[in-house]
Formats: structure tokens, C-alpha cells, sequence
């Protein structure tokens, strides 16, 4: 018997979109039981996460807000999947620029907010381009399995941000601010280093338009070169 061995053909359309709508499909019966083992309705309680999420100003911002470090971590893993390099430290490399830019501010707490807030963001990106730098090392040069080495690195990443939070970063007084019982926090920064929101939301217009511009970028990058 003689073997042939040809590359894959892509998959029809409606079968990429039946695959999403089926895994969606399966999560949702998945947290379906759970709910339904919490003695919970789930019609009642999809009905309500989904109406509150979408219908509602505050539902709604909040949907924004959650949204806005997911999509920003979403393209940066596009682009590292397009490379067939399958990052899924993600989590950790937003952790890490999230304490980088948390560290400046918190050690020049002074500087004004024109000449702070972009080293912030800077920082933060470098921090967490040099923490992805890592695997990608490995991988090149030590052929390293970059799934193990990406998912684990984002354990590393979180025991450090609980290190700096629970020690050299730990609240020093709680008068004037808000303290959360069995929760460890940093100072709040000063509030001239605050992003501007969107009016009576939680929305930081600033991020919000990164992610649409990276968005874009991202698109053309991918399409367009």
C-alpha cells in the first residue's frame, strides 16, 4: 500500500464558525451545571449576565473595562500565533508590565503626570516584552517547548507581584484610603498619575484607544504584510 502525504486543505468556512459556535456552546453547559449545583437557575442567571453586561451603563462600562487588558493581550497573542510561536504566558507578561509601570510610580511618586504616565506605559511594555523575551531565548536556542515555558512563567510572575504586595510594596497606612479586610494592596498612587475616564464610568479612555489602535496596527500587520 503507498502512502501520500499532502499538506491539509483549509477548512470551509462554515466549519471555523461551527467549531466557535460549538465550543461556546459546550462552556455554556459547563457553567450551566455548575450554576445548577449552587442551586442557581442558569436560564435566570445567563439571563441576567448577559442583559446587565449590555443593557446597563454600569453593566456595560464594566464589560468595557474587563475588556480592554483582555483585548490588548488578545492581539499581542494574534501576532504570536500568526509566527507559530504559541505563547500562552499572556497573564504573566501583563503582570509583570503592570508591576514595572506600578514601580516607577510608586519610587518618583513626584514626577508630573506629562512626563510620568508615558515612562509608565513605556516601562510597562518593555517589562513585559523582556519577560515574553525569555522563551523566545529558550526556544531558539535551547529548543525549548514554549507552551511549558510560557504557562510556567506565569506562576513566577504572579508569586512576584504577591511578594511586592504582601512585603516591600504592602499598604504603609490605610488613613484616607480605602482597606479591603484579608486583601493585600500597595499604596494608591498619586492621584495626579490617575488616567483620565470616561465621565461617571471606569473606563480610561487612554487604554481604550491604544487597544483600538493596536488593534488596527495588528490587522494591517498581519493582512497587509
Amino acid at each position: 500500500m503507498r502512502i501520500v502525504i499532502t499538506r491539509r486543505e483549509a477548512p470551509p468556512r462554515w466549519f471555523e464558525i461551527s467549531i466557535r459556535f460549538v465550543s461556546i456552546l459546550i462552556a455554556l453547559l459547563v457553567m450551566a451545571v455548575a450554576f445548577w449545583a449552587y442551586g442557581v437557575n442558569p436560564l435566570v442567571a445567563y439571563k441576567k449576565l448577559l442583559w446587565d453586561s449590555f443593557t446597563t451603563k454600569h453593566g456595560f462600562s464594566e464589560t468595557v473595562v474587563t475588556m480592554i487588558p483582555l483585548l490588548l493581550s488578545g492581539i499581542g497573542l494574534s501576532i504570536a500565533f500568526k509566527a507559530q510561536f504559541w505563547n500562552i504566558g499572556a497573564e504573566g507578561q501583563l503582570l509583570l508590565g503592570a508591576i514595572a509601570a506600578t514601580g516607577v510610580a510608586l519610587r518618583f511618586p513626584d514626577t508630573p503626570a506629562y512626563l510620568m504616565i508615558p515612562l509608565m506605559f513605556f516601562v510597562g511594555f518593555l517589562a513585559g516584552a523582556a519577560w515574553g523575551l525569555i522563551p523566545a531565548f529558550l526556544r531558539a536556542r535551547l529548543q525549548v517547548n514554549e507552551v511549558i515555558s510560557t504557562l510556567m512563567m506565569n506562576y513566577i510572575a504572579d508569586r512576584l507581584l504577591l511578594y511586592l504586595v504582601s512585603g516591600p510594596w504592602s499598604v504603609a497606612e490605610v488613613i484616607g484610603q480605602v482597606a479591603y479586610a484579608g486583601f493585600y494592596q500597595t499604596n494608591l498612587l498619586p492621584e495626579h498619575l490617575w488616567l483620565p475616564v470616561l465621565g461617571g464610568t471606569r473606563i480610561h479612555w487612554p487604554t481604550l484607544l491604544i487597544a483600538f489602535v493596536s488593534l488596527i496596527g495588528a490587522y494591517l500587520i498581519m493582512t497587509k504584510t
